[in-house]
């Protein structure tokens, strides 16, 4: 469709990180990107918590990677903990490893890869934060909004967004309804 790739040419942009997640999405040896969006709160066992809610008291070390969104919902949602910025995964990983922190301020659907990296870490309950995955349009589109819109459903209808997900290992992640008979505009 010309008002949604006028240059022939559709152009997806795509977050890569170490692992994949639910939004990020990793790439192989040849550079080709693999991921739930590709193909269309941890804590410690020294630490009790089991809730967002019991993380939040004076003494607990929260540690999250600078400069994202979800070390900025920490810092807005815990009062009484500490929250400390750090610069990777592997940082936080080894500082949960090594007693130096408590909790990591992570989204919920990259947590799983990384509580298994330290022995006797769970993923509490609540979340700072939701990530979606969404599709953009420009807002002077609306035949392009309305072939993404369907296309979606129909991915949705037809089971793709499942099986990206179920492939991807992110069997438990539901997959959003469909949109509302009446397009909704931003």
């Amino acid at each position: 469709m010309k008002e949604l790739a006028p240059t022939g040419k559709l152009r997806v942009a795509l977050v890569f990180a170490p692992e994949k997640s639910i939004f990020f999405v990793v790439k192989d040896v040849n550079g080709k990107p693999h991921g739930v969006t590709a193909d269309i709160a941890m804590v410690t066992a020294a630490l009790p918590a089991r809730t967002i809610e019991e993380v939040d008291r004076a003494g607990v070390r929260v540690i999250g990677i600078a400069n994202t969104t979800t070390i900025r919902a920490a810092t807005r949602t815990l009062k009484n903990a500490s929250v400390s910025p750090v610069a990777s995964v592997a940082e936080a990983v080894a500082m949960l490893r090594d007693g130096k922190a408590d909790a990591f301020a992570l989204s919920r659907d990259s947590l799983p890869t990384y509580v298994k990296q330290v022995p006797g870490s769970r993923i509490t309950d609540g979340a700072f934060q939701q990530i979606g995955v969404a599709i953009a349009v420009a807002k002077s589109k609306p035949a392009a909004l309305a072939a993404v819109t369907e296309f979606m459903d129909d991915a949705k209808k037809n089971g793709a967004v499942r099986k990206a997900l179920d492939d991807t290992g992110f069997a438990d992640i539901a997959v959003a309804p469909m949109s509302p008979t009446k397009q909704q505009r931003f």
